[in-house]
């Protein structure tokens, strides 16, 4: 079922990615972070973007703490859209549903990224979270082929921290 919820929310990706730039995801819950359109400020044509297959994938997890004792968890699969030629964007979908407003609500993502078939490879860090909801991050030009990933959690003060690193694999 939830990846009945999955491909359904990937399908309104694609659709309203094409009909507009990319904003900020929502935050309805879990795998429903895709993001939200806004109506592009010039007549210049957007790109169509394409959902990738985020399905080979061991999701971040972690612990937020507040002094001495855990405050609160999180699990955190990556959902990716190819939003021109060479370029993707990648963001969070955390569980428990509120991990935006809670656990995540000032942490960062690191990301670490690999084209097998072009050997290109950099990271980028951006903010997991903004006002409640997942974020997206920068255009990475990863360009076609197969990519691997690696995903950490870092947060404000070291008071939230992953447990386990996110490794995700993405052919586009």
């Amino acid at each position: 079922m939830l990846q009945k919820r999955i491909t359904g929310r990937r399908m309104m990706l694609a659709a309203g990615l094409a009909a507009g730039a990319l904003a900020t995801p929502l935050a309805a819950g879990v795998a429903s972070a895709a993001p939200e359109t806004t109506a592009p400020e010039t007549t210049q044509t957007t790109p169509a973007a394409k959902t990738l297959d985020a399905t080979q994938q061991t999701p971040t997890v972690g612990l937020s703490r507040s002094g001495a004792m855990i405050a609160g968890g999180f699990v955190a699969p990556l959902a990716a859209a190819a939003v021109a030629d060479d370029a993707t964007v990648i963001w969070l979908e955390p569980m428990p549903k509120d991990a935006c407003a809670t656990t995540l609500s000032d942490a960062m993502v690191a990301v670490t990224w690999t084209n097998t078939s072009t050997h290109r490879t950099a990271d980028t860090t951006f903010a997991a979270c903004r006002d409640g909801k997942p974020a997206l991050s920068p255009a990475l030009e990863t360009g076609s082929g197969t990519l691997k990933l690696t995903v950490t959690v870092l947060g404000k003060g070291g008071d939230t921290f992953t447990l386990t690193p996110g490794t995700a694999t993405l052919h586009r």
